[in-house]
């Protein structure tokens, strides 16, 4: 059946736009994908408010496709104000972003304001300052250690820096196989 539907779906261009909660006459909510680049986690979010209002979310280029992902603020802006606008070509826009995407919305309603459109709300949640935020990006061995003290596994981050990346990794398989 998938092949069939793939066989007869006509390609439509990439879009950053996930369309989570479709009805409701009110104008719609547009929230920006936190750090891992994808909007299923605001499903619960969209539920909640309500059918009254549309809901979408902001995906990061490079989820589901081979494009290679946006790295700064401001193109990650400008790519989704566009999205944003061939739905809802003018403002007052409703903006959320959860973490990362707490900056990336911040940043749209900057460029919106600086374009003279109008920014109903602007909501940030759990977005740390950017004082706060690294001035590289983490190595691989702090995320994963990161994330195995998430999961309640306690490893000193000075051992998983002694692994290189492959064993880091094989390292990690292993421990949760």
């Amino acid at each position: 059946l998938a092949r069939r539907l793939r066989e007869h779906a006509s390609p439509r261009p990439w879009s950053p736009l996930v369309l989570i909660q479709p009805d409701g006459p009110g104008r719609p909510f547009f929230c920006v994908h936190p750090g891992g680049g994808n909007v299923l986690c605001y499903a619960d979010l969209a539920r909640r408010l309500g059918p009254e209002r549309p809901f979408y979310g902001f995906q990061a280029r490079g989820i589901e496709d081979a494009q290679e992902p946006l790295d700064r603020l401001e193109e990650m802006a400008a790519q989704y104000i566009e999205a944003m606008r061939a739905v809802q070509p003018e403002g007052p826009y409703l903006l959320g972003g959860w973490s990362l995407g707490g900056h990336v919305a911040f940043e749209m309603a900057q460029e919106l304001l600086r374009r003279g459109q109008d920014v109903g709300l602007l909501a940030i949640l759990d977005t740390p300052s950017r004082a706060e935020l690294p001035a590289e990006a983490p190595d691989d061995a702090r995320i994963v250690g990161d994330l195995l003290r998430g999961l309640g596994v306690e490893v000193p981050d000075a051992d998983l820096r002694a692994l290189d990346p492959d064993a880091l990794l094989r390292w990690a398989r292993d421990l949760f196989v």
